[in-house]
């Protein structure tokens, strides 16, 4: 019960704070209403002194006006007398500026048709960087197709892909000795490319190796890479005789040796000259025959359409298998790079041609702008002058109109003063609520910052309530827990009590049973009485006995009786 009440009392003291710091919030938000209000209501002082400000400003310009207009009066009679004597001398000058105009028409012709050649050289000089740029953008989208192709590997065996890559790891093993792919190795004019592919074969995917490590590595089938790749290693081989080679070169219809026609480091020269030293480039196939009937036999014909004479005599004509486009294909980007620096270079050239036009007529342009200037300005003033007599005769009524306005502007200056100070008044009215208001939401503040203190020294001291009860609640809770405890063990007490009391039944029914028995006993020897009454003596006190412990028993089944 007094840890229900300590309960009640802690829910009462929290449910106290949450309603003062309910109370204590919609205070703090009409104090932050009450300061907006206050912010705005120094704004609107703020405005209504500047438009007070503004107004005394506005009246002064209104007088100021007042003397203006005064003083205009009297400036307009003085400027008719000055608009007689102008149109005398305006006369004189309209035929001055008559002849200015016609000199002016005739540099302003001069100017155009500089100007329009100069604008026909500018657009030949933007037509031909039009064409560079298209034929650059053209190399750009070929370049980029090419190199996509190149970086893919586009018709390489897979097997080849695979020890390039494994070459390039960072731990190469054994394939440290990869130079690369032949084709990737050499470089061919576009124009021989294809015929260097015919010679080469399926010989330009093979990697080419500084020692036979890789091919002994690959003794061992489980190291093969999947697809099929060929080895070229570096070392020198034979060569064919020299003489015979110059033989070749002077007989007709022979272009030259396929070697001569690849360019490569000076490492790969050998290999260049043993993969191609044997192969002769040809105009016709009827000259590869006639030269391989007088050949060694170890030479190759391949003819300008493609075709490969072998020395064993076979024929190939059409085109290569998968590698055809590898060799043609780096050659043909190498030979698109030069052209896209040499593309740049025209372009440059081009763009300094057309800004240069550009330039030469832009300066044609700003004189034909300044002939034109010139011409209207001649126009104009000619225009002018033949319109200054006619403007003079009309000033004079102008001025009058002008006159007439200028007593109006001041009849409506003193209008609009007389309004200036009616509005000074009004603000000032204005600013003087607009004060009073300020002051009673200053009043309001004090209260409401009152109010606040109170609320939050009432929430203090309701806080410390609460963590008192709180402190109480828990040492109750404490001393609850305890008594549960007590509970707990009276409970196992009773409980071993009750099992000693089963133990006493239990024992008491034993005795019964054992009383039973020697109820039988004492009935079986009275049964045989008769048969014993020779030792009725005896008898008899084995009876007594019987009769004592009988005594016994039925005292000990009485106490077990009355204990139950």
């Amino acid at each position: 019960e007094e840890y229900a009440r300590l309960s009640q009392r802690v829910t009462t003291v929290v449910t106290d704070v949450e309603n003062i710091g309910k109370q204590l919030s919609q205070t703090r938000s009409e104090e932050s209403e009450m300061r907006t209000q206050r912010v705005a209501l120094a704004q609107q002082h703020a405005q209504s002194a500047g438009n007070l400000e503004s107004a005394r400003g506005q009246l002064v310009e209104e007088e100021t006006s007042l003397e203006q207009a005064r003083a205009q009066r009297h400036a307009l009679s003085t400027q008719l007398e000055d608009a007689i004597r102008a149109a005398a001398e305006a006369e004189s000058l309209l035929r001055t500026q008559q002849s200015n105009v016609q000199q002016s028409n005739r540099q302003v012709q001069a100017a155009s048709d500089d100007a329009q050649r100069m604008r026909r050289m500018a657009e030949r000089c933007r037509d031909e960087l039009a064409v560079v740029q298209s034929e650059q953008v053209r190399l750009q989208e070929r370049a980029a197709m090419l190199t996509a192709l190149v970086s893919r590997q586009e018709g390489v065996r897979s097997g080849t892909q695979e020890i390039l890559s494994r070459a390039q790891s960072a731990s190469p093993g054994p394939y440290a000795g990869v130079c690369g792919m032949l084709a990737d190795l050499i470089q061919v004019p576009v124009e021989s490319a294809q015929l260097i592919e015919a010679a080469l074969g399926e010989t330009a995917q093979a990697i080419v190796v500084r020692s036979r490590e890789l091919a002994d590595y690959f003794r061992n089938c489980e190291r093969r890479p999947r697809g099929r790749v060929a080895l070229v290693p570096l070392e020198d081989a034979p060569l064919p005789i020299e003489t015979q080679w110059s033989a070749f070169e002077q007989q007709p219809g022979v272009i030259g040796r396929a070697d001569r026609f690849v360019h490569c480091e000076l490492i790969y020269t050998p290999l260049v000259r043993r993969l191609l030293g044997n192969t002769w480039i040809v105009e016709t196939m009827e000259v590869a025959e006639q030269l391989a009937a007088i050949s060694s036999g170890t030479e190759r014909f391949i003819t300008v359409d493609g075709a490969v004479l072998e020395p064993d005599g076979t024929l190939v004509f059409g085109a290569g298998g998968q590698a055809t486009g590898l060799i043609t294909r780096r050659s043909e980007l190498r030979q698109v790079r030069e052209r896209q620096r040499q593309s740049e270079s025209e372009i440059d050239a081009a763009r300094n041609k057309l800004a240069t036009a550009q330039s030469k007529a832009e300066e044609c342009e700003q004189e034909l702008k300044r002939a034109e200037a010139e011409q209207r300005e001649a126009q104009e003033e000619s225009t002018r002058q033949e319109s200054a007599v006619l403007t003079l005769q009309q000033k004079c009524q102008r001025q009058q109109d002008q006159l007439n306005a200028v007593e109006a502007d001041l009849s409506g200056a003193q209008q609009r003063r007389a309004e200036v100070e009616q509005r000074i008044a009004s603000l000032e009215l204005e600013l003087q609520q607009t004060a009073e208001a300020m002051a009673h939401v200053d009043e309001q503040l004090e209260t409401a910052a009152i109010e606040l203190r109170r609320l939050e020294a009432q929430q203090k001291a309701t806080e410390i309530r609460a963590t008192t009860a709180k402190v109480e609640a828990a040492k109750s809770e404490e001393r609850l827990d305890a008594l549960r405890a007590r509970q707990r063990q009276l409970q196992r007490d009773r409980q071993e009590r009750q099992r000693a009391l089963e133990d006493l039944n239990q024992q008491a029914v034993d005795a019964q049973q054992r009383l039973l028995v020697a109820e039988l006993t004492i009935l079986h020897n009275e049964s045989q009485a008769a048969q014993w009454y020779l030792d009725r003596e005896q008898l008899a006190v084995e009876m007594a006995e019987h009769d004592q412990q009988r005594d016994e028993l039925a005292g000990r089944r009485r106490e077990m009786a009355a204990a139950l």
